[in-house]
């Protein structure tokens, strides 16, 4: 149905008079092509090596000879984790198709990212907070002082992911309460005084049973740490994760 291109040092494409997609994917991806619901072609975890684009990132070249115009699925699967877009072929060009996986730093059942760790950043003792973690939940006690901030680490390069999404349950303590997620710089990882030390934040409710908040970091496109913020009270953690962006 479709010939793969020849791929020149800097992503040229040798093949014309045709469309063409290129993926990118974290490396180490398995790409498959579809189109109408049949697998076209499975291409395999290999890089190709395009000037200006991190390590970590794989490319895939694949032309689409005359005639083959129409719905096509382009979906990456590595290690459990699967992404996946659909997109209408309809011109002579290339399609540039960027896909990435679902960045839990927290999950039920798996519990904590072992590419990452967090911080604390508290205004007061630090015998007034308790976190604890296990495969199910990541639990931070807050029994007196103002606000404490857990941070994760490393760093999160944003501008692969649209929303950031906490599943969580929060217990105050009497009136007072104080939950947030949101996104801060490395300077602020040390500076926990109130949510005005985030650089964009979506609260929780007080007193409030399991439930998803999702906030909208599409106009973030830095290195920037994601974090939760409890106040007096009881913050339980069951997914802390964030959505790759949906354009290609």
């Amino acid at each position: 149905m479709s010939d793969a291109f020849i791929v020149r040092r800097g992503g040229g494409l040798l093949s014309r008079n045709s469309a063409a997609l290129h993926v990118t994917a974290p490396a180490g991806s398995t790409v498959t092509l579809a189109k109408g619901g049949v697998t076209v072609k499975v291409l395999g975890a290999s890089k190709s090596i395009v000037d200006g684009v991190d390590a970590n990132t794989a490319h895939w070249y694949y032309s689409i000879s005359p005639g083959n115009s129409g719905s096509w699925t382009v979906s990456a699967a590595l290690g459990g984790k699967t992404a996946s877009k659909t997109l209408t072929i309809d011109s002579n060009k290339v399609y540039d198709v960027r896909l990435e996986y679902t960045l839990y730093l927290f999950k039920e059942g798996s519990g904590l990212n072992s590419d990452y760790s967090y911080v604390h950043s508290d205004t007061e003792d630090q015998n007034d907070r308790v976190t604890t973690a296990s495969l199910d939940t990541l639990t931070i006690r807050r029994a007196g002082g103002s606000y404490t901030y857990l941070t994760f680490t490393p760093a999160i390069d944003t501008s692969k992911y649209d929303q950031m999404c906490i599943e969580a349950a929060t217990t105050s303590i009497a009136q007072y309460g104080g939950y947030s997620e949101g996104l801060v710089t490395s300077s602020q990882l040390s500076n926990a005084a109130d949510t005005g030390n985030f650089l964009t934040f979506k609260d929780l409710s007080n007193n409030a049973g399991r439930a998803l908040y999702t906030l909208d970091i599409s106009n973030y496109s830095d290195l920037y740490y994601a974090s939760v913020r409890c106040a007096k009270g009881t913050l339980t953690i069951y997914n802390f994760y964030l959505l790759p962006r949906s354009a290609p």
